[in-house]
């Protein structure tokens, strides 16, 4: 079982110190790919291209996660968020309806992107049309304002991370929206038939972190050499994210962050003198 860090909420992963941190310190790293959009997402993507060539990079397809003991509660939790989410509208405004025939019109749009249909089930998209009256941009897509699709993406990712074979956490380079869906105690909801729990990660923010003109090979090239030494590191930054998970308030939230950077300091000097060693440029947010 590899630990696997899940990029959430687009299909492509940006290319840049969020992916490069990602690569360095976890097996691999993922995001929900439809699988009809995976050529495309290599085309588009040569970094994401060459990570998948390496074995660093992982598809996770939404179906899994329709077959998998979790749908139905993925499902009904998706739901109940929408139908919140369009009764807190219906009090701010009389109508809820994006309309858009083309994709000229489309990019006029503000605050809106547009989800694939392959991922999401058959009720949830009829809860979105008949309901909400969300508009389909064609046969594949539909446009979502920013905080529905905040919604959407945030809950499929959350089931997706809880079903995946891997031991998968959540990660983002957007980290104050993930936190405002994730309510800090969040993990501490029972999950059916599971001792696994998606983590909010933080720990990309206080971590040695690779340069942006650090080439994707040669951090292929560290980790490799380095493997042991980083699975020691990986332990910390694992036991950083379960506490952070089960955190009971805010207060006690900060103050384990305050303690993992306190600890994990002596870390992080050998992991950046293993990084000066192999000549990669990094920087220390600390």
């Amino acid at each position: 079982m590899r630990r696997t860090i899940m990029y959430y909420p687009n299909i492509e992963i940006p290319d840049g110190v969020w992916l490069k941190t990602a690569l360095l310190y976890w097996d691999e790293v993922s995001s929900i790919v439809p699988r009809g959009m995976e050529r495309a997402l290599y085309l588009s993507s040569k970094p994401i291209a060459q990570l998948a060539g390496e074995g660093e990079y992982r598809p996770f397809y939404p179906d899994e996660l329709m077959d998998s003991i979790y749908y139905r509660d993925f499902e009904t939790e998706c739901i109940s968020k929408i139908k919140r989410h369009i009764n807190v509208g219906s009090k701010r405004r009389k109508g809820n309806r994006i309309i858009s025939e083309t994709m000229t019109e489309r990019k006029r749009l503000s605050d809106t992107y547009n989800i694939h249909i392959d991922k999401m089930s058959d009720r949830i998209s009829e809860v979105l049309l008949n309901e909400l009256r969300v508009i389909s941009l064609d046969e594949n897509w539909m446009i979502f304002d920013e905080t529905l699709g905040d919604i959407y993406m945030s809950t499929l990712a959350k089931y997706s991370a809880l079903s995946d074979v891997n031991f998968t956490v959540i990660g983002t380079d957007k980290i104050k929206e993930i936190n405002r869906l994730y309510p800090l105690n969040y993990a501490l909801k029972k999950q059916i038939n599971s001792g696994r729990t998606p983590i909010i990660n933080l720990s990309l923010n206080i971590l040695p972190t690779p340069a942006p003109d650090v080439p994707y090979e040669k951090i292929i090239q560290f980790k490799r050499k380095y493997k042991e030494n980083l699975i020691e590191f990986r332990k910390k930054i694992n036991d950083f994210e379960e506490q952070i998970s089960n955190s009971e308030s805010e207060y006690d939230y900060k103050e384990k962050i305050i303690r993992f950077n306190e600890t994990i300091q002596l870390e992080a000097k050998e992991t950046m003198k293993m990084l000066k060693g192999h000549r990669i440029n990094f920087f220390y947010p600390h």
